[in-house]
């Protein structure tokens, strides 16, 4: 007699079909895993690409219109409040001036137009920007501890400083600081600090809040676990589908060779027969 037929479910659970479909889901999900893991990493590292060319790209503004200023060697703006003469050019004999309709102007040199610029830029945006030196004429520039470190690495040779930290409002800030080089049109302010053309006298320094940065990152990563979810559970639906087929398929096969098999045994008896 013919061996009866096996389910399929029996097949599973024999072990021809289900190691096979347990393996490809094990896999599939450390695929999506991994996918996922590197697609978050590469989205921290573009939104922390982004606040260093933002950054830059400001302090590249100020030098441009720093760089402006020193050619003019600064501008003459009407005294008020908020701008009073800058007691570190007293030593320039034509700091203060007045007009002939009486009007007091007084010399703004390139940095303290940038202090101006960085005030204004505190109030509207939250940057936080600084000129700073190792060695400044007005002590209020001296660098913190921060921007000593960055200093003294452009000091070494490095072209550029950045980290995240976080700041006396609690907040975290991408801290990004590029340096300063004398050329000859510094020297009227600085040629008694004894700097040369091609010194290293200060830098920059910006700080970026994260805040918007990392709002934006969270909805570029809920995208992507959104996106990899749905791939996944389409995947896993896949192999389940796939694995019910194949065990199908698996039981048809034996199905058919144990038919073939016992059609074989009954025509050998009859062979047999017929040889005897």
């Amino acid at each position: 007699m013919s061996a009866p037929p096996q389910h399929p479910a029996s097949l599973n659970r024999s072990g021809v079909v289900r190691p096979f479909v347990w393996t490809a889901i094990v896999l599939w999900t450390a695929f999506i895993g991994c996918s996922y893991a590197w697609n978050i990493g590469r989205e921290r590292k573009n939104m922390y690409w982004s606040m260093q060319e933002s950054a830059a790209a400001q302090i590249q503004k100020d030098v441009t219109y720093y760089t402006w200023m020193k050619q003019l060697g600064g501008v003459y703006v009407p005294v008020t409040a908020e701008t009073q003469p800058n007691p570190y050019l007293a030593e320039i004999a034509d700091r203060d001036l007045t007009t002939v309709d009486g009007r007091q102007l007084t010399l703004m040199n390139p940095a303290y137009m940038t202090r101006k610029v960085h005030e204004l830029g505190l109030a509207s945006a939250g940057v936080r920007a600084r000129l700073t030196s190792l060695d400044p004429i007005r002590p209020a520039n001296a660098p913190d501890a921060w921007q000593r470190e960055a200093l003294e690495a452009f000091e070494a040779g490095a072209l550029e400083y950045s980290s995240v930290e976080t700041l006396e409002d609690g907040q975290p800030y991408l801290r990004f600081m590029q340096p300063m080089v004398t050329e000859q049109s510094c020297l009227k302010c600085h040629v008694n600090q004894g700097y040369a053309v091609g010194d290293i006298r200060g830098g920059i320094s910006m700080s970026i809040p994260i805040a918007p940065y990392l709002a934006e990152h969270k909805k570029e990563s809920q995208q992507i676990a959104t996106a990899h979810g749905l791939l996944g559970l389409l995947g896993l639906g896949i192999l389940a589908y796939g694995g019910r087929w194949m065990s199908l398929a698996h039981h048809h096969n034996q199905r058919a060779m144990s038919e073939y098999n016992e059609l074989f045994r009954k025509l050998g008896q009859q062979v047999q027969g017929m040889i005897y």
